[in-house]
């Protein structure tokens, strides 16, 4: 058998329980929302006394729906409230991206710029790579993530900022030439950021604070730029243990500027989410701006545009983006025409985020769908649930394998179980979904194993 894998995300629901604390909704009147059918939609898919979420829903220019649910730290047993911050992971990107443009409108950098013009040290790969190429993911500059994992270190390393401009450089080749294909790759943000320094002469977190956090009044928000820093109610993250229980995920690493690192709250975001409607920072053109979806060599456009990506639910138009780093993920899903916003920030993977968003959705925007002649669900795979095989087929999965990016998974027979490894992680329990697909427990990925004729 041919040792080949696939991951994909795997839309598994827990019948779970949580705890809830700290919370506003709206019970009455126009824009409100059903709160307690958001309720349990979460509840069903929290633990009981473990890590949990922030759940918000902005509609109309008010939040309309915030609330707690579960833990934010589990040695101390703090509950997660609407003003915990959470790491947002990718949803960073927009944010960088929005320095950009705000630069750009000012004359100061255009997209079209050679990233060699600011970057003089990357290296020259024959091809001309643009900034817009870098908000795009279409640069064929590979993600640092799997070159970690190529290099064998472990993500819990400490690296500073030239550290991973370093592992970037190293790269002999690019992946792909500039523009030919969409490749979503966090090392293009981290060099945004660094452009951004340069082109404004400002410390990047400083210029973000100045610039967006500070006139939006975004005073529960920061950029994690050094491991050491204090952040008030902080939430930290947690990956199911295999053994039952939890373990944190510290990868508070100050190198991933620009494409994550950014700690807040869902009572910050809305702020941020006016934004997009009352232009407060940035030019009064930065949303239709930010909304530019790239566009490849050979004229297909890509759903991704700049630090957002813009497609369609059930005949509505959607801007959002989600994150997923360190035990967090999150989910930022906008309907601009309606002017609603469901937001999760969870400090579990044993959590979909993106779903939950979506079913909220479900629940709030029904009118909005009917009009737009989809009163049905959005066709998307249903719900995998773990089944029964034959444990004999444990031992023709056993080996090492390694996916797309690069990165190796170890997988072996276990006490009647098949477990499975990244590269440098702990173990982790695999599921049977069918013969040849394993739900990763506690994680919402799907592994498809595919035999070949030989």
């Amino acid at each position: 058998m041919k040792k080949t894998l696939a991951l994909l995300p795997a839309l598994l629901a827990g019948l779970l329980s949580c705890i809830s604390s700290g919370n506003r909704a709206a019970v009455g009147g126009p824009g409100t929302v059903p709160a307690a059918r958001i309720d349990s939609l979460v509840t069903s898919q929290l633990d009981s006394g473990g890590p949990g979420c922030a759940v918000a829903v902005y509609r109309d220019g008010a939040i309309v729906f915030e609330k707690g649910y579960g833990l934010a730290n589990l040695d101390w047993r703090l509950p997660v409230t609407p003003a915990t911050m959470f790491d947002i992971a990718s949803i960073s990107k927009q944010f960088t991206a929005a320095c950009i443009l705000m630069l750009a409108e000012r004359g100061q950098l255009s997209l079209d710029d050679d990233i060699r013009k600011s970057i003089p040290e990357f290296p020259d790969y024959g091809s001309r790579i643009e900034i817009r190429h870098l908000l795009n993911h279409t640069s064929g500059i590979r993600d640092w993530v799997w070159l970690l994992a190529l290099g064998g270190i472990p993500f819990e390393n400490i690296l500073s900022r030239q550290d991973l401009y370093r592992i970037i450089y190293r790269q002999q080749a690019l992946a792909f030439a500039p523009g030919e294909q969409y490749k979503y790759s966090n090392s293009g943000y981290n060099l945004l950021a660094l452009i951004v320094e340069r082109v404004a002469g400002l410390p990047f977190e400083e210029f973000v604070a100045k610039e967006i956090f500070q006139p939006l009044g975004m005073r529960h928000t920061c950029i994690l730029d050094d491991r050491r820093m204090i952040i008030p109610n902080r939430a930290f993250g947690y990956v199911p243990a295999r053994d039952g229980g939890y373990c944190m995920e510290q990868y508070f690493n100050p190198a991933m500027v620009g494409s994550s690192n950014i700690h807040t709250t869902v009572e910050d975001l809305f702020l941020w989410d006016q934004n997009y409607y009352t232009h407060k920072a940035g030019p009064p053109d930065l949303t239709e701006k930010m909304e530019e979806r790239g566009v490849l060599n050979d004229g297909d456009t890509i759903a991704y545009a700049c630090g957002l990506e813009v497609r369609q639910y059930r005949g509505l138009k959607t801007v959002s983006h989600g994150g997923d780093w360190a035990g967090f993920l999150a989910c930022m899903l906008r309907f601009p025409d309606q002017r609603f916003t469901a937001v999760c920030l969870a400090n579990t993977q044993a959590f979909n985020p993106a779903r939950l968003c979506h079913k909220i959705a479900d629940l709030c925007l029904a009118e909005s769908f009917a009009q737009a002649g989809d009163a049905a669900l959005e066709d998307r795979p249903a719900e995998r649930k773990p089944v029964t095989i034959d444990p004999a087929l444990y031992n023709d999965y056993s080996g090492t394998y390694q996916a797309e990016g690069g990165k190796k998974i170890g997988v072996r027979p276990d006490s009647g179980h098949l477990t499975g490894s990244f590269e440098g992680e702990p173990e982790f329990e695999m599921l049977p979904a069918s013969d040849n697909e394993f739900l990763l427990r506690g994680r919402n990925v799907l592994i498809s194993f595919m035999r070949d004729e030989k």
